[in-house]
Formats: structure tokens, sequence, C-alpha cells
């Protein structure tokens, strides 16, 4: 045998060989070993979707301003004699404050020209008490002298049927009669009138008396009080200055509230007011008085502050919607209240809410009770992934009722206790495998922006 392969390999070319000893090693080569198949795990960062109770909330920016502004205007004319050293502009001034004050003089003298004609008015009155009882007196008198008139013209009638008297002493006795009767009755024509003439007397005293009030008030509006605590915005006079009726001496500033008209997207805060009017909790009343409404809605603001390192806040409420919309940002102007805007100034700490300030305004609504809450990142046209059964990646079709900030509020698709994939999947293929790990920090902060707890935006 060995004799004969000895011939054969002697007797082959060397490339033949080659190719039969290769030729031999693969016949006879052992299978490779094989490798199970293990499916790719990819670990992914989840959120526990939670009920929670969702303040809606949407995010305006305004400028403030008083909401109290007075225009001191002069209701009289004069001189200006005093001016309030705190008068001038940026100062503070408390409420009753004399501003100006102006000469007195000619009121004065109004008020004594209507007390004098008041005085005179009166003592004819009384004159004319005396002449009316002098005329009662005088015509009892005279109606006695009728009486006896009446009689001697009634005996002269007697004697002259007996022949004693003349017929023109019956008719002398008959004119004296006469004449007597015409006295009396001009004598009670005159008593009818002294009722007609004390009323003439009475309302003319009302006319002087009323001069007079004029008088003392305009005396009174000589000295111009402030009617609130303010700050001077502006100036307008000077002592020795005159003044006329209808200039204005200045303008102020209320200090007790100021006001900001938050623009607002129209979609968001539309999408704010839906979301309350979904909570059965509340109350809406019917439509057609909107101070009702938004009474109703409860809504409250937070107004921010950011200059520098200073970050100041305070604390408001929505008084009412402009009644324009902006057809350039397509906002609305949401109007904030906030009260004691002075209150608890401290320099360089907390500044005074002062107009001109530019600030940002969170408005708030009540809490809507039992929301499912996601980042809202997590949603991608429509759809959400989250870990599903044998924890396959799986993407879900939701209904989003609102967006606020970070956070979205799911009204369908998703059930309370399920995982919300919030890692970055590049490639994401639905039904991968996942190994979820629970971010808590997330979780926390997506309930606190959602209840609106201290800074979480």
């Amino acid at each position: 045998m060995k004799n004969i392969l000895r011939l054969i390999f002697g007797t082959l070319p060397p490339v033949l060989l080659g190719a039969a000893v290769v030729a031999y090693l693969v016949i006879n080569k052992a299978p490779p070993k094989q490798m199970p198949v293990v499916e790719k795990i990819t670990y992914v960062r989840s959120i526990r979707v939670q009920q929670t109770n969702v303040v809606p909330t949407v995010v305006g920016y305004g400028v403030v301003r008083p909401a109290k502004t007075w225009n001191g205007i002069s209701q009289v004319g004069g001189k200006i004699v005093y001016v309030n050293p705190d008068f001038q502009k940026g100062a503070s001034m408390t409420a009753g404050s004399e501003i100006v004050r102006l000469s007195p003089s000619d009121y004065n003298l109004a008020i004594a020209q209507a007390e004098a004609n008041i005085r005179s008015t009166k003592a004819r009155l009384s004159e004319l008490d005396v002449n009316e009882e002098n005329t009662k007196n005088s015509l009892q008198i005279e109606e006695q002298a009728l009486a006896l008139k009446v009689s001697d013209l009634e005996r002269k009638q007697e004697l002259l049927k007996n022949g004693s008297v003349a017929q023109s002493t019956v008719d002398v006795a008959q004119s004296t009669l006469l004449a007597q009767q015409q006295k009396v009755l001009g004598m009670k024509n005159s008593l009818k009138l002294f009722p007609t003439q004390k009323t003439v007397l009475d309302e003319q005293i009302a006319v002087y008396e009323s001069a007079l009030g004029t008088a003392k008030l305009n005396l009174e509006r000589t000295s111009i009080k402030l009617p609130f605590d303010a700050r001077v915005a502006e100036v307008k006079t000077e002592i020795s200055q005159y003044l006329t009726a209808g200039q204005s001496i200045g303008t102020f500033d209320g200090v007790e509230s100021a006001e900001i008209e938050a623009q607002i997207p129209i979609q968001q805060f539309g999408a704010m007011m839906s979301e309350i009017g979904r909570d059965s909790a509340t109350p809406i009343p019917p439509l057609g008085n909107f101070s009702r409404i938004l009474d109703a809605y409860r809504l409250t603001a937070i107004v921010r502050l950011k200059i520098g390192d200073l970050f100041v806040t305070w604390n408001g409420k929505v008084s009412r919607i402009s009644d324009t919309i902006d057809p350039k940002t397509r906002t609305v102007g949401v109007i904030v209240t906030v009260a004691d805007a002075y209150r608890g100034v401290r320099p360089g700490e907390r500044p005074p809410l002062t107009k001109g300030m530019f600030v940002e305004v969170d408005v708030l609504g009540p809490p809507v009770r039992k929301a499912l809450v996601v980042p809202r990142s997590a949603i991608n046209r429509g759809s959400i992934p989250v870990v599903g059964d044998e924890n396959r990646l799986e993407f879900r079709k939701v209904e989003v009722s609102l967006y606020q900030g970070d956070i979205a509020v799911v009204t369908a698709g998703l059930n309370e206790g399920e995982q919300v994939v919030v890692s970055t999947l590049v490639p994401a293929i639905p039904g991968m495998l996942l190994e979820a790990t629970v971010d808590l920090p997330l979780e926390q902060k997506i309930k606190s922006q959602a209840e609106h707890n201290g800074e979480a935006r």
C-alpha cells in the first residue's frame, strides 16, 4: 500500500497533488459548532401612567399698569397759593392729602353775598307777615264800618217812605255804602295775595340758599385732595399759577392694585377653558354673561418678574377678558389684577409691581381631577410608545385634550398603570424586546408640573 501511494504521489504533478490534499481535508473536516440564537434586548427609561389632579395653565406676557389712575381736574378757577411739597413726579402720597390750594377770596365773597341776600329776603318775609296781620285787623274794622253804613242806608230808606228825608240823602248813603264795600273787597283781595307773595319770597330764599351752597362747595373745591393712595405720575402746575376750571393739575397712579393685560395665544386659552369645562366638578353658568362664566371658572394667576438674578412672584386673579384679538399674533388679552402691589416691598429683594414692568403671567384654572398625564415629548403624530405585553414595544394612538408646558393630558388610548417609554429609540421597531427602568425623578417632575406645585417650571 505504501508503495502504491508512493507510486501515485511520485508520478503526480505538484499542482494536482495540492488540489488532492485540499479536497481530502474539506471532505474530512468536522462541521462548525452551532451557536443558539439570542434576541437583542433594548434598555429604555419609562414612566408609569398615573391619575393626578391637573391645574390647567397658560402662559402670557404683558406690561404692568395701575388698576386705578386719577387725573386731577380743577372744578373751579383761581390762583394757586399752596402746593404740597410731596407733589413731585415719582413721589408717593396718601389718600386725603391736599395737593394744591387755590385762593379762597372770590368764594368767600360769594358766600357773604348769598348770606346777605338770604337775610334781606327773610326780613321782607317778616315784613310781609306784619302787613298781613295789620290788613286782617283793618279788615275787621272796615267790616264793622260796612255794617254801620248798611244800617244807615236801611234807616234812611224807611224815612224816605215816610217823607222825612229827601231822595238825595238816600242816594248819598247808598254811595257811601258802595265805597265801603269796595274798600272791604280790596282788603280781602290783598289778604289773598299774601300767601303768593310769601311763596315768592320763600322761593327766592331757596335760590339764595342754593347759591350759598354752591359758593361753599366751590370754596371746598379750592382745596384739591387725593382720593386714594397713589404715586405722582405727572405734575402740570406750580405755585402762583392761575388755574382755570377744567384744567389738570397732574396725574396719579394708584398703588393699591395693579393690572396686567397678558397676551395669550387664543388656541391655548381656548384649550384650557375647554379642559376646565370638561371637568364635571366645575359648574358652568348659562351663556350670555361672560363675567359670571369667569367667576364660575375661578381663574387665578401668578405674576413673575425676572431681572438678572432677581426673581419675584405675585398672586392675582383674572378680572376680565379684552374685547379685541390681536390679528397679527392671534392672541387675546387676559386682564389680571394683583392686589397689594406695593405690599411687602424690600429694597433690593422685592420691588413693588410698578407701571411699565414687563412680566410673565401664569393663568391657572381650578384643578381637573383624575387626569392621565404624560410627557409632551413622548407623543409623535398622535402616537405614544408604551411597554406592551411581554415587554414588547407598542405604539398606541392617543387623544390629547390639553398640551401644557412639557406635559400632555391624555383622554383616550392609555390606562392607568401602563408604562410610557421616554427614551429615544433608534430604530423604533414595533414588537422589539424592551427592558424598562422607571424614571422616578421624571415621574415626580411631571406630577409637579401638572399640579403646578412649587417652581416646577
